[in-house]
Formats: structure tokens, sequence, C-alpha cells
């Protein structure tokens, strides 16, 4: 395939649909089993450190307050965030010091209260780097291939724009 343009940005949380999907056929029990669980035990199982983390929501409502505030606590480190409208989600993150990375489509800002001074100078000192950005609609794309087990979604819509410049596509 014929790559016309390309993002600078870093390529993150890459993983072939055809291996992933083997994997998962060959080793994802298929046991009729309760799998509730509590946060505390989700966020220490699945997420550890230098893992890509994603929420849903939108700004700051329907986030997962509960899964961040434990996030926190069990001092995970060195995570990669999508910046997906996220605004009190990664403040909190950057802030507490467990995000030390994040591609963003629309972060660090609310209309309500404006820029975070905190996610900004962590920025500046280089604690916390912005590796890529994206449109909120790359992202659901990103997320809608994925489901599919597709490595992308063929969209002509960022072409010409400096946001496809600066991304990972």
């Amino acid at each position: 395939m014929e790559v016309l343009q390309e993002g600078k940005g870093e390529l993150i949380g890459w993983y072939d649909p055809d291996e992933n999907r083997k994997w998962v056929l060959e080793n994802k029990s298929r046991d009729l089993k309760d799998k509730r669980t509590t946060v505390k035990k989700a966020v220490e199982k699945y997420i550890k450190d230098s893992s890509f983390i994603a929420f849903g929501g939108f700004g700051h409502i329907r986030v997962s307050m509960a899964v961040i505030y434990e996030i926190i606590r069990q001092k995970k480190r060195n995570l990669i965030f999508a910046g997906k409208t996220a605004v009190h989600d990664s403040d909190l993150l950057i802030a507490s010091g467990c995000v030390n990375k994040i591609e963003v489509a629309y972060a660090f800002a609310h209309e309500l209260r404006g820029l975070s001074p905190a996610s900004r100078r962590l920025v500046e000192e280089g604690k916390c780097e912005v590796i890529a950005e994206i449109s909120n609609a790359g992202y659901q794309w990103r997320f809608l291939a994925a489901m599919m087990g597709v490595p992308f979604i063929p969209t002509r819509n960022l072409l010409g724009t400096d946001t496809l410049k600066q991304s990972s596509s």
C-alpha cells in the first residue's frame, strides 16, 4: 500500500490485528464465570506501569473518577494517556505523576476554568510529553478499528491539516 502522508507523532499501543485475533482464539478462556471485581483489583490487574490508557466520558462528564483515584492511590507510573476530550481526568493523572506522555485530541483546558496550570507547567518542565495530536473523530475511528480487528479506518478528513502532521497516523 502506498502511504500518501503520515504524521510525525510517536506510534503507541500497536498490535497487529491478525496476531491479536490469533492469540485471543488460542488463549482466551471462554468459561462462563463471574468476572465482576473491585476497582482496586481491576486497576491492580489490568493497568501496569507504562500502559496506554483511555477513558470514556466527555470533558468532565461520565469520567470514571473511581478508577482515576485508584490509579493515583496505587502510584501507577509512566502511563501514556489518550487525551480524548480529557479535562479533569488528565489534570489529576498528570499532576499526580502517573502520566508522563499524552496523545492529545482535546486536553488541558475547560471552557469554564481555562487552561490547566498544573498540566501546562509539567509539560513545560518536560515531566509530561505531548507525543502526538489527533482529532476526537480520529480517536473514535481508532477505537472502532480496534473493535473491528483492523489496523485503521481509511478517512480523508485530516488531509491538509496540521493535526495530521502532528499525529501518529
